[in-house]
């Protein structure tokens, strides 16, 4: 009998998290968005096997540049799909981490203790752990557990760019998955240029991002005119302080009793005084982190109900005095800098738009992938995602497998008001539509379809079913993050989506892919 020497060779390469996101499945797709690799396994077509980077499988029609937060929490332009990253959960870490066990066979949670502990990691999260000096090299974990006495997170290492072994300087941040918008418009000129178009009352503006008080005892703001639809609004913008608390102001033009003020501190992060004034209802402002170049992101939502006027509203940065005084006398030394100002129509700001001498729409996030190129079954699936909606009361879709013209579809998964769904539509008609109260956080849905058999888990959740009902002909479509191209389009965020053609599934096999 012979015996084979033994041989020693590397440590195996870590699974690819597509391939660990498919599991066990014998056939199906899997995205993961956070790391930003896609599997397709198919049994049936051998040309449909695929395992690499999604923007090379899926169809993103005609891309608008935009701008996401990248694994260092700075704001990055681009037409590809791209990880957006949250910049508020941006920290550091000097703990040795030996890429946690990924490429060795053995993925060990590790504690991580962070340099400022601010953020709360939720359990489950997904974060990016990223080499400070080189943005290519970064693993991906979910988050264990997070105590903040000790600043300690634990996380279980589930993907790397490499099977590379790092020193100790890192960057943390929370991965995000694919951000997916509407249409949206900035209607503001020059957004990152005050000099011009601007309008300018007891101010210069001695750069495109400042702009600074003169000594004269008035008012001193810059404001920008525009036409604006009654309704829902917002106005975001950076802010840097340069001694001065400011106030946000939208004013209708024509009419100034109607307007909406907000005065800021921009350093705190606080807001001191709302005004809703006339027919205007509902401000509120939000603050993003402070950022790598010392800026705030600020963002004032507003309602002009019926505002009449002119039809325009001037978009107004205000700088305060003392007490926080609207005219005194200026300072030349003090006012603020402002970067990527936006005024849009609709409830929440949505990523920003850069304009010159003309307003620019940004198109909505058209991405789909056809059944043809999957293992798509018309008789029984599952549909799976990890995502986050708008927030409001309109109706997002998740994913949705559908026919060319959006008539009719065998599994969708979103959010409608208050609810999560997952409905199945045929024949001009609701085939099943199974939905649970939600708030519209993140949400983990998987949906199942077979002719009188419809099922759904929320979030791990006890199973909702339909048992009546049928699966419709005809489909060729996986649209992510909205209905068609443009309609109940998420505004939110796509952790992950999967989709398995299973004959028979069961209930329990739903809740472990919803929790």
């Amino acid at each position: 009998m012979g015996i084979m020497q033994f041989m020693d060779r590397a440590a195996p390469l870590a699974l690819d998290p597509a391939i660990a996101l498919l599991g066990n499945e014998e056939q199906g797709a899997a995205f993961d968005w956070a790391a930003m690799r896609g599997f397709i396994r198919d049994r049936v077509t051998g040309a449909n096997n695929w395992l690499g980077d999604p923007n090379a499988k899926v169809t993103y029609a005609s891309p608008s540049a935009k701008w996401i937060w990248n694994a260092f929490g700075v704001l990055t332009s681009g037409t590809t799909l791209r990880c957006d990253h949250d910049p508020a959960s941006l920290d550091s870490s000097m703990t040795p981490l030996n890429s946690l066990g990924i490429g060795s066979g053995a993925v060990v949670n590790k504690s991580i203790v962070l340099a400022s502990g601010t953020f709360s990691y939720p359990v489950g999260e997904v974060v990016r752990i990223t080499d400070a000096a080189d943005i290519s090299k970064w693993i991906l974990g979910r988050v264990v557990s997070w105590t903040a006495g000790t600043k300690t997170l634990v996380v279980a290492g589930y993907a790397a760019s490499g099977s590379y072994v790092s020193g100790s300087n890192w960057k943390v941040i929370v991965a995000l998955g694919i951000r997916i918008e509407s249409q949206r418009t900035n209607l503001l000129l020059r957004s990152d240029d005050f000099t011009a178009t601007w309008q300018k009352v007891g101010t210069t503006t001695p750069s495109a991002n400042s702009f600074r008080e003169t000594s004269a005892d008035s008012v001193h703001y810059v404001r920008q005119s525009v036409v604006f639809p009654d309704g829902s609004g917002s106005l975001s913008l950076d802010l840097k302080s340069a001694g001065r608390k400011v106030s946000l102001q939208i004013e209708t033009g024509g009419l100034y009793a109607n307007r909406c003020e907000a005065d800021i501190d921009i350093d705190a992060g606080t807001t001191s005084r709302i005004l809703n004034n006339g027919t205007y209802a509902g401000a509120s402002v939000t603050f993003g982190p402070v950022d790598t170049d010392g800026y705030r992101r600020v963002t004032l939502a507003f309602s002009t109900g019926a505002k009449v006027g002119d039809g325009s509203v001037f978009a107004v940065i205000r700088t305060l005095g003392a007490a926080d005084v609207t005219s005194f006398v200026g300072d030349p030394t003090k006012g603020v800098d402002i970067r990527r100002a936006q005024l849009e129509v609709g409830a929440f700001a949505s990523s920003y738009i850069p304009t010159t001498t003309a307003q620019v729409t940004r198109a909505a996030d058209n991405i789909s992938l056809a059944t043809a190129l999957f293992p798509y079954s018309s008789v029984s699936g599952v549909l799976a995602a990890d995502f986050v909606p708008a927030q409001g009361t309109s109706s997002n879709v998740a994913a949705v497998i559908r026919d060319s013209g959006g008539t009719v579809y065998s599994a969708l998964l979103g959010s409608t008001g208050s609810l999560a769904q997952f409905v199945v539509r045929d024949g001009g008609a609701s085939q099943a539509s199974l939905a649970s109260t939600h708030a519209r956080t993140r949400t983990k849905m998987a949906g199942a379809y077979k002719a009188n058999d419809f099922r759904v888990s929320i979030d791990g959740a006890a199973v909702l079913s339909d048992t009546s009902g049928t699966v419709p002909a005809g489909i060729s479509v996986l649209q992510f993050g909205a209905f068609t191209g443009s309609a109940n389009v998420l505004d939110g965020w796509i952790r992950n989506t999967r989709y398995f053609p299973r004959a028979s599934v069961t209930d329990a096999e739903l809740q472990a892919w919803a929790a």
